[in-house]
């Protein structure tokens, strides 16, 4: 019976290993530059969707977690998304349904009325229904694929040293 035997350089040993043990901060890092990319798309976006101060509140709440990893499927993350509450302009309380007061209009709140419009307000403050008109700038901020991958590749490559270019 014939025998082979084979035996890899150590330089490419070497790559293998610094690629297995750095996976989780290349990916992160790549993960971080996607969302910088949408974060900003999202940024521009509400200026669209919003009038000029109403925006620059918006984009002052629009915020890019650190990179996480889910335990439930393995996956390394960075999310994008509003937090905290947008002041009125008199200081007072925003009640909605009637039980609930917040100390400004909830961040989030507004970029999904604008996001996905509202039928009808329920117990919303007459104050907002300005915003129930749909007019979506979050959904297309992700539609720019090209910009995303580009960056995350980018970040591949320097993180990864040039080890996985294609």
């Amino acid at each position: 019976m014939a025998k082979f035997e084979a035996e890899l350089p150590t330089d490419i040993l070497r790559d293998v290993d610094f690629i297995a043990s750095n996976a989780v901060k290349i990916f992160g890092g790549m993960t971080k530059a996607g969302a910088k990319v949408v974060k900003s798309n999202i940024q521009n976006g509400a200026g669209r969707a919003f009038d000029g101060k109403l925006a620059a509140k918006m984009n002052s709440k629009l915020k890019m977690t650190r990179v996480y990893h889910t335990p439930s499927d393995g996956g390394i993350n960075t999310k994008v998304a509003y937090y905290g509450y947008i002041p009125r302009s008199d200081g007072s309380q925003v009640k909605i349904k009637g039980k609930y007061a917040y100390n400004g209009v909830p961040a989030p709140l507004l970029a999904r009325l604008r996001e996905y419009g509202a039928r009808s307000g329920g117990g919303m403050p007459e104050s907002l229904k300005r915003y129930w008109t749909k007019r979506p700038f979050i959904r297309p901020a992700f539609q720019d694929t090209t910009g995303i991958t580009r960056a995350m590749e980018k970040a591949q490559r320097d993180l990864s040293g040039g080890l996985l270019d294609d």
